[in-house]
């Protein structure tokens, strides 16, 4: 089963330049660099999804214990994806 390699969390979602925010203009420059986000996304090979799927597991319990659709798999699933 794969995991979605982009999340986010619309509700948080501010619509205010950084500068405005007091952050500088070279974060900004670094922030406009990809709107959609690709900058931070991290992409892991299925080697390293299984190695985070392990970690997670040890720390979160094991995926087949908790319910499909419960909000403990949903945080299985993104402890996965932090971790790539």
């Amino acid at each position: 089963r794969g995991f979605s390699t982009l999340q986010t969390d619309s509700e948080f979602a501010i619509d205010a330049k950084w500068q405005d925010l007091g952050g500088s203009d070279s974060a900004a420059t670094y922030l406009d660099m990809d709107q959609a986000g690709d900058a931070f996304v991290a992409k892991c090979s299925r080697e390293e999804e299984g190695k985070a799927q392990d970690a997670c597991s040890k720390h979160l319990g094991h995926l087949g214990d908790i319910q499909h659709g419960s909000p403990d798999e949903t945080f299985y699933e993104d402890c996965v994806y932090d971790v790539c």
